[in-house]
């Protein structure tokens, strides 16, 4: 992971510069930052909109892909590895280059959640998980990158990883990406007025 740094900034008529309120122009175009903020100051009128509660991410029967370094020479596995490849034809994706990767699939049988709490970071709630090749049920996302890894990628010492970033989905067909790129519109949405798909925790 890339070290971070901390640029000593502020919001001016909505947008972010430097407090010399020079544009911030060192940071590459494209480049996804996190903003912390002081909850107090978070404009009051926009404070409904931070939400506590639930929101569905994935839904049943939907395909995710689990991104792996495949060391095994058994030809049932590199048949299976190089079919989901040339099936999905995924190259770049977010911070990691998936073309040096392999993928397998899973699929939810149940609604994927992810909890938020305010502003910071959702978690996922576990959820029942197929593994076709495998022909194994996982009872969630990081169990089902345990299994995947522990019989890929032999090599490994420990088989658990950062499912936000090794696992794919294409959420209403808008195009495959990371768990993480996922969440965090999911985030962004807890903050807009578009937050009808938020169901408060009392209510699960």
């Amino acid at each position: 992971m890339s070290k971070m740094i901390n640029i000593p900034a502020k919001i001016k008529n909505g947008q972010v510069v430097l407090r010399t309120n020079k544009p911030i122009s060192i940071i590459e175009e494209g480049t996804y930052i996190n903003i912390s903020v002081p909850k107090h100051r978070i404009m009051y009128e926009k404070r409904e909109h931070i939400h506590r509660g639930r929101i569905k991410l994935f839904s049943t029967d939907e395909v995710l892909l689990v991104s792996i370094d495949n060391h095994l020479k058994l030809e049932r596995e590199k048949k299976y590895l190089s079919d989901i490849k040339n099936k999905y034809d995924l190259k770049y994706i977010g911070p990691i280059k998936y073309k040096i990767f392999y993928f397998v699939e899973i699929i939810t049988q149940e609604d994927l959640l992810l909890d938020l709490d305010g502003l910071s970071k959702a978690k996922l709630k576990k959820c029942q998980i197929y593994i076709p090749f495998l022909e194994e049920t996982a009872i969630s996302v990081n169990h089902a990158y345990t299994l995947i890894s522990t019989h890929f990628e032999k090599h490994r010492k420990s088989h658990t990883g950062n499912i936000f970033k090794m696992v794919l989905g294409n959420c209403n067909n808008q195009g495959w990406n990371t768990l993480d790129y996922y969440r965090d519109v999911a985030i962004e949405e807890a903050i807009t007025d578009n937050s009808d798909s938020i169901s408060p925790l009392s209510d699960f």
